[in-house]
């Protein structure tokens, strides 16, 4: 695992890493953490990802809910 802390203005780097397809997590307080997954990094390149926080809790629950559906079986 890689870590390191944004510029006041929000760059950021990791430098001296080996190519590989790498999963990023961006958290900070006060918003959502944002995830992007399978960010590809190749020999001699430098990758950009711009990523866009949305105001809001670090953690958050989504429950998804449903009823239950009535299955009626009719011998044949």
């Amino acid at each position: 695992m890689h870590t390191t802390v944004s510029s006041g203005s929000g760059l950021y780097d990791f430098p001296g890493l080996n190519p590989a397809n790498y999963n990023l997590k961006v958290t900070a307080k006060g918003f959502q953490a944002h995830a992007e997954n399978s960010v590809v990094i190749n020999v001699s390149t430098t990758a950009r990802l711009d990523v866009k926080l949305t105001v809001g809790s670090e953690t958050q629950t989504v429950t998804v809910e449903a009823d239950a559906l009535a299955v009626q079986a009719t011998p044949t």
